[in-house]
C-alpha cells in the first residue's frame, strides 16, 4: 500500500485525480482485509510442497496396501476352497470307516455321519447316527450305554483309520459291553494291532485274552504292589505247537 501511495503526485489528494476517490477505499479495504489475515508465513509454499511430497508418498503406500490385500483376499479364498475339499474328502472317509466299524462291531448294523446346523452356522456341526439291529436310524444320545460305547468305539478307530497315530489307549471302552460284543470287541483289537499298538485298560477277562502281553499290579501278603507283566504269545505258542503235535500223532 505504501508502494501504491508513493507513485501518487506529491500535494495531489486522491479526489483531485479521476477515479482516486474509489482507488483510495479500495485501498483501504485492502488494508483491512491485509489486518485480518495477519502475518504471513514465508516458508508456506515450501511446507506445501513438503505436504504435497508426503501426500504422494502415502498414497502409493495406501495403493501397495490396497494391492496386497486384493492378494491376500484371493490366497484366502483359495485355502478356503482347498480346505472346504478336503474336508470334505475326510469326512466321507470318516463316515465310511465309521460304517465298517460299526457294522464289524455290531453285525446287522449300520452307522453314519451326517451334517448338522452348528453355533458357527449351517453346516458347521455333525450329527452321529446309527441304528443297531432291528431298530430304526436315530441320533447316537438315544442309544443304550452300550450301543453308545459302540459307536464311539467305531468313530474313535474311524477317525484313526484317516490319521493314524503310534498308538492307540483305550480306558475301559469295554465296561458297558455284554460278553458276545466284547468277544468282537476283542477281535477287533487283536486284528488292528497286528498293523498298529494298543494299550488297553480293562478288568474283562474276555478283553485280556485277546492281548499279546498284560501288565497288572500285583499285591502281596506285606502290603507291597508289584508290577507284574505276561508275554501270552509266549504261551500260547507252546500251547499251539503242543495240539498240533498231538492232532499229528
Amino acid at each position: 500500500m505504501d508502494e501504491i501511495r508513493s507513485r501518487m503526485p506529491d500535494g495531489v489528494a486522491p479526489e483531485e485525480i479521476p477515479g482516486g476517490k474509489s482507488r483510495e477505499r479500495e485501498m483501504r479495504a485492502l488494508e483491512r482485509r491485509l489486518e485480518e489475515i495477519g502475518p504471513t508465513n514465508a516458508l508456506a509454499e515450501s511446507e506445501c510442497r513438503e505436504l504435497e511430497e508426503r501426500y504422494q508418498t502415502l498414497a502409493e503406500q495406501l495403493e501397495d496396501i490396497s494391492a496386497a490385500r486384493t492378494d491376500l483376499e484371493e490366497l484366502i479364498a483359495k485355502l478356503r476352497q482347498e480346505e472346504e475339499s478336503r474336508y470334505e474328502a475326510v469326512f466321507g472317509a470318516v463316515a465310511a470307516n465309521f460304517h465298517e466299524y460299526f457294522a464289524e462291531l455290531n453285525p446287522g448294523g449300520r452307522a453314519t455321519l451326517r451334517h448338522a446346523d452348528g453355533d458357527d452356522g449351517p453346516r458347521s456341526g455333525v450329527e452321529i447316527l446309527v441304528q443297531p439291529p432291528r431298530k430304526r436310524l436315530q441320533n447316537v444320545t438315544l442309544l443304550s450305554s452300550g450301543e453308545r460305547s459302540l459307536a464311539a468305539l467305531a468313530l474313535v478307530l474311524a477317525l484313526d483309520e484317516v490319521n493314524p497315530s503310534p498308538f492307540t489307549i483305550l480306558d475301559e471302552v469295554d465296561a458297558a459291553l455284554d460278553d458276545a460284543n466284547v468277544d468282537r470287541f476283542g477281535q477287533m483289537v487283536a486284528r488292528l494291532g497286528a498293523q498298529r499298538q494298543f494299550l488297553v485298560i480293562t478288568h474283562n477277562h474276555v478283553t485280556m485274552s485277546y492281548a499279546s502281553t498284560l501288565y497288572g499290579i500285583h499285591l502281596d501278603e506285606s502290603g507291597s504292589s508289584h508290577l507284574v507283566s505276561v508275554r501270552l504269545d509266549d504261551i500260547r505258542k507252546p500251547a499251539t505247537r503242543a495240539a498240533t503235535t498231538a492232532q499229528a500223532g
